[in-house]
């Protein structure tokens, strides 16, 4: 008898116990016994070197480790399936641990990137997700937030240089890009959080399929135009009436909290629509912008930008307040917005 792999083996010399120590847990289970009767359940049948042997009790270590105490399978209990203990499925392990261990080393590095990763296509996301446990929608959301932070300081740079002739601290180019994947971004991470699924941008799509063709399609990684199972279609149609308002209002709810109340009242009496399901996400995202929409107004005085930055100044002091006062009904009756004026247009037929 031997222990195989990293194990090690040690035979009491006074009543013949076996013990063998593992670095790595194994899926065996040791010896209960039932509430119910004092029949033992056995423990694992494990069947080493042409003998079954069963697994009596299992200790963790102090030093690391598990430790597992096996005997000869008595003949008057029920065996109930058994494992192999050799060579091959001692390797067969190793090569699962070693998996796991490079997963895990990859969701860690996925997670930490998430500001760049989240841009990665949906088919890719889902992959992720799938194979190594990434978490399905939070990628998205939080490669969004960058994106909308920097287009709220980009619009602020736009109305000084409108406003006050200040220079624009970047190209022009660049600073339209930025508000395009700002847009982009806000569209996204709204669209992540009702569906549940994630959403690539349209920057990462475009970098990820080149780097896909030049080498990754030599990994496992899948193409960025494969569809998930069950998500392909030959050919589709409308939806009904009904399903369209009600994919619309998914598509808008978010949006929706900002409207007067009897807008939502409305909206809850047809839909079933509840401003506390989105209330508070949408009023937190609209005051992290308005503080720093307010910072770099203050900020703008000091350099001198004037008109600008006052309007500028009162616009994000306005909405900030307003949602620190907004926030305490959010959570239950909902509450009226500002902005109301510029999503009630949005609702299109929902409020027809």
């Amino acid at each position: 008898m031997q222990a195989y792999g990293s194990d090690r083996l040690r035979v009491s010399p006074e009543d013949g116990r076996i013990f063998l120590s593992s670095r790595m847990p194994k899926e065996w289970q040791g010896r209960a016994v039932r509430a119910a009767s004092d029949i033992p359940h056995p423990g694992t049948a494990v069947l080493w070197d042409d003998v079954f042997y069963e697994v009596l009790e299992i200790t963790e270590l102090p030093t690391g480790g598990v430790q597992y105490e096996l005997a000869p399978f008595p003949d008057d209990l029920l065996m109930r399936g058994s494992v192999a203990y050799d060579e091959a499925s001692e390797v067969a392990r190793a090569a699962v641990v070693r998996d796991v261990k490079r997963w895990e080393r990859s969701r860690k590095i996925v997670n930490m990137l998430a500001p760049i990763t989240g841009h990665a296509p949906a088919a890719v996301q889902e992959w992720m997700h799938q194979e190594i446990g990434t978490p399905l929608t939070a990628l998205t959301i939080v490669s969004a937030i960058p994106p909308i932070v920097f287009a709220a300081v980009c619009l602020r740079w736009m109305l000084n240089e409108r406003m006050d002739g200040a220079a624009l601290p970047i190209p022009k180019i660049l600073l339209l890009f930025a508000l395009y994947l700002g847009i982009e971004s806000a569209f996204r991470f709204y669209s992540a959080a009702n569906s549940g699924r994630p959403v690539g941008s349209v920057p990462g799509l475009v970098v990820y399929a080149i780097a896909y063709a030049l080498f990754l399609r030599h990994t496992a990684l899948p193409s960025a135009f494969k569809l998930e199972r069950g998500y392909a279609s030959v050919s589709r149609t409308a939806p009904p009436d009904d399903v369209a308002l009600h994919d619309a209002l998914i598509i808008r709810e978010p949006f929706l909290t900002l409207l007067a109340l009897r807008d939502q009242q409305k909206l809850a009496e047809r839909f079933g629509f509840s401003p506390a399901r989105y209330g508070r996400k949408t009023a937190a995202v609209i005051l992290i912008v308005s503080t720093i929409g307010l910072l770099t107004s203050l900020a703008g005085l000091r350099q001198g930008h004037g008109l600008s930055s006052l309007l500028s100044l009162f616009l994000s002091g306005w909405l900030a307040v307003e949602q620190v006062v907004r926030w305490p009904a959010l959570a239950s009756t909902g509450a009226a917005s500002i902005l109301r004026f510029v999503v009630r247009p949005l609702s299109g037929r929902l409020l027809d």
